[in-house]
Order: C-alpha cells, then structure tokens, then sequence
C-alpha cells in the first residue's frame, strides 16, 4: 500500500461509536490527518479544506453522504470518497462506492484501496 502519510482524511457519521471506530482503523491503516464530525459540521468541513478521502455515512440528520459527497466533488473532484451504510444499497443508485456496515479494518482498507 502507498505511503497515508500527510494524507487529509474526513470521516463523517452521526453516530459517535462509528467516527470513533473509523478513526482508529485509518491510525492502525497509517493516516495520521484525521478530522471526525457529524454530518452538519462535514459540509462546512468540505467547503474549507482539501481533504484526500472523505468517509461519509449515506443516511444522517441534517444531510445524506450523497448530498456531502457531490458537494464536496463541486470544490474538488480529485478527492476520494467512500459512502458507508447499514441499509442495502448499490454502487450505481449513488455513483460513489458503498461499503455496508458492519465492516472490519481489512474490509475497509480494500475498499479504500481500490478508489
């Protein structure tokens, strides 16, 4: 795997647990940038800063990680981003890549790997 390092990463999700559990998998995977927030703090996020991979919960109060994620294309389309769920949904219904939760480090990292 490449070098993580100096890499900016955002990780977006409603559930504290969740942004907690994301955040030690992308420390253990070398990411040392990392940002956690819920949703209505990830738009103002985005618009701000020039993040690498943006990890975005499809369903949240406030905004979808559909909506967060083609906002954040808007301001830089060379970004990465991963839509995370526990609800059964496509690739194609978002055009971003989907990882259903639950998930482990290894399956987070594959995904990671192949944007």
């Amino acid at each position: 795997m490449d070098t993580v390092n100096g890499k900016r990463v955002l990780i977006a999700d409603d559930e504290d647990g969740v942004r907690y559990l994301l955040a030690s998998y992308m420390k253990d995977m070398g990411y040392n940038d990392i940002d956690s927030v819920c949703c209505g703090r990830a738009v103002k996020c985005l618009a701000g800063i020039d993040y690498d991979l943006v990890v975005l919960d499809i369903s949240m109060p406030g905004c979808t990680g559909r909506e967060a994620a083609h906002l954040l294309k808007s301001f830089n389309d060379r970004v990465k981003v991963l839509l995370i769920t526990g609800h059964a949904y496509k690739d194609s219904e978002f055009g971003f890549p989907v990882l259903p939760k639950p998930f482990n480090s290894e399956e987070l990292q594959a995904a990671i790997e192949v944007l």
